[in-house]
């Protein structure tokens, strides 16, 4: 099983454990496993949930994640859902959590366009960066981002 403290490449500024509510401490093969569940099943679950593809040596799955195997595993072991049912919720699921989140950065850039310069504390200051960070690594700026977005990691 792979671990790691260090943050991970989209999380240089450490936000990604407070967000998540947990450290990501699996590869996928290895989430797979601790959930006893095929990598395959994993990947096609994964796909569905709207997760970004990710490489097969990156730490990027969290006990959550794990745990979400083990109940999606669950519930078709015990006939509850059959895969392709469940995997269609779960697309669904994701497509309404993706809306969420554009909705959600939509009123974030709003506040970031706020024209208000006498607001200089400390959280606008990293608000200010933080948009300069992803308007410069985004092709297109800010209106770019819509295309990369493919859904939040849903926290089960």
């Amino acid at each position: 099983m792979a671990s790691t403290d260090r943050p991970g490449e989209y999380d240089s500024d450490g936000m990604t454990a407070p967000i998540l509510g947990e450290p990501r401490k699996y590869t996928s093969h290895d989430a797979a496993m601790a959930a006893r569940v095929s990598p395959q099943f994993a990947h096609r679950y994964w796909l569905a949930s709207g997760y970004a593809v990710v490489d097969d040596n990156a730490v990027e799955f969290t006990e959550s994640d794990v745990a979400a195997l083990r109940l999606m595993a669950g519930y078709i072991a015990q006939g509850i859902a059959t895969e392709h049912g469940l995997l269609q919720v779960i697309r669904l699921m994701g497509r309404t959590l993706s809306r969420l989140v554009e909705s959600q950065v939509d009123v974030v850039l709003e506040r970031l366009d706020d024209p208000d310069p006498s607001d200089t504390g400390p959280a606008r200051q990293r608000i200010r960066a933080g948009r300069t960070a992803v308007t410069s690594r985004r092709p297109g700026g800010i209106d770019g981002c819509a295309d990369h977005v493919v859904s939040p990691r849903p926290r089960w």
